[in-house]
């Protein structure tokens, strides 16, 4: 299966895979000497940052190119990204944007769970008195499951359960697939 370039700035990446994409900037063309730059920021940092410059892809667009050994580096999560072009001592902003760096599966043992699958499953664990220290150490509402009375345990994963379900069925629809989810009307 040939891989095809995307022409504009992508949703996600994934850290580990090599990274391209194309921009075509009709008033800042890479003939005219003009350099698309990308600089994406960790949102949970103000230390984290990413810089991109694009070369000539030779059809009039920009190439943005980040090698699988660069990315394998970098740190999933959410950033901010923005570019702009430079040519000589000129700089113009041109757009900005989100995007997810998504974890690198391949690099041994990455738990891919969100943190609502991690909680319910301490949670789990916990009624079924069978939670690790990590686990037990937890905490909701300031308490820690491992002093939470059977009562608010339950009611924590009846919550918990409720926010699993729902995304779950966000990354079902994204995906183009049935939620189980019914709408009825009468006509």
């Amino acid at each position: 299966m040939a891989f095809t370039i995307p022409t504009t700035e992508p949703d996600s990446l994934r850290v580990g895979d090599t990274w391209k994409w194309t921009k075509l900037l009709s008033d800042f063309a890479p003939a005219d000497s003009w350099v698309l730059n990308y600089a994406l920021t960790l949102q949970a940092s103000t230390s984290a940052l990413i810089q991109i410059v694009t070369t000539d892809n030779g059809d009039g667009t920009h190439l943005a190119s980040v090698a699988k050994a660069t990315t394998a580096a970098y740190t999933a999560g959410d950033y901010s990204w923005h570019s702009f072009v430079t040519k000589t001592t000129d700089r113009h902003s041109i757009e900005q944007g989100q995007i997810v760096l998504l974890k690198d599966l391949d690099a041994g043992a990455v738990d891919s769970r969100s943190d609502i699958k991690k909680t319910l499953d301490a949670l789990q664990a916990t009624i079924l008195s069978k939670a690790s220290m990590d686990q037990l150490s937890y905490s909701l509402g300031g308490v820690s499951f491992a002093r939470m009375t059977p009562s608010d345990l339950n009611d924590w994963e009846a919550i918990y359960q409720q926010k699993y379900d729902a995304e779950l069925n966000k990354e079902r629809s994204a995906r183009g697939l049935a939620t189980g989810n019914r709408i009825l009307g009468r006509f």
